[in-house]
């Protein structure tokens, strides 16, 4: 079964923002998985000059899921990037340092 978490519906100032993060973190059971994590990666899809509906994920809201991942794992390596480069390169990474 796939979850989906649907940003637009995120309401509220940023405490309570980030309190549905966690809230929906913890429904689909990346809670536990992120305590255990080395690392996590995140595309957000920011690549748009601006924020557009549909397009783009709000820059605030990358900003509220990271604050609410370090409060599961204030160690755990949060990457963020775009594109298939970055996830090509942290694999390459990856890699190389456990060869």
């Amino acid at each position: 079964m796939n979850s989906v978490i649907v940003t637009e519906n995120l309401l509220g100032d940023s405490d309570s923002v980030q309190s549905q993060f966690k809230e929906a973190l913890q429904l689909i059971n990346l809670a536990n998985h992120f305590q255990r994590a080395n690392a996590i990666f995140i595309n957000p899809n920011l690549t748009y000059p601006s924020y557009k509906k549909g397009v783009t994920t709000r820059l605030e809201y990358v900003k509220m899921l990271v604050a609410s991942l370090r409060e599961i794992n204030s160690q755990t390596k949060i990457y963020i990037g775009e594109g298939r480069m970055w996830i090509q390169q942290l694999i390459c990474t990856r890699y190389l340092f456990m060869s």
